[in-house]
């Protein structure tokens, strides 16, 4: 069965400088030639912040990662209105606190994604379409 993966920056982060990091499920997960591989603006987002605030720990620019993942062909998944709306439904469950999650947890939800994560909080939303490696 196709699965549309959703990545986590964490995952996009292990997917491209530590690839020997991520699970032997995620692993699975990625290789399978069936799946295909999606990256939220909102993660492109996160990564410019975290490379300009500690570019010793993510050596790769937005505009960088940009290019790359279009390089790769790998989707690249806007931030739409219908996305920003359920946000919410995550919101109120208060199990975490970072807005990219959010925003992520919500694509997935709305756009038809599995978000796949390595974080346990991510994983413990009710409504979430995740995958936990």
């Amino acid at each position: 069965m196709k699965a549309r993966l959703l990545l986590d920056t964490c995952v996009l982060l292990d997917c491209l400088f530590d690839f020997k990091s991520i699970s032997e499920k995620g692993k699975q997960w990625l290789k399978y030639d069936h799946n295909s591989l999606a990256v939220s603006v909102a993660s492109i987002w996160e990564v410019g912040i975290k490379h300009f605030t500690h570019p010793e720990n993510v050596p790769i620019s937005a505009s960088e990662l940009h290019n790359m993942l279009r390089d790769l062909n790998i989707e690249i998944v806007p931030i739409r209105a219908e996305y920003v709306r359920a946000i919410d439904v995550f919101l109120n469950e208060k199990i975490h606190k970072d807005p990219f999650d959010h925003i992520l947890l919500a694509t997935a939800a709305v756009g038809g994604y599995i978000l796949m994560t390595k974080d346990e909080k991510v994983s413990q939303y009710r409504n979430a379409n995740v995958v936990l490696i």
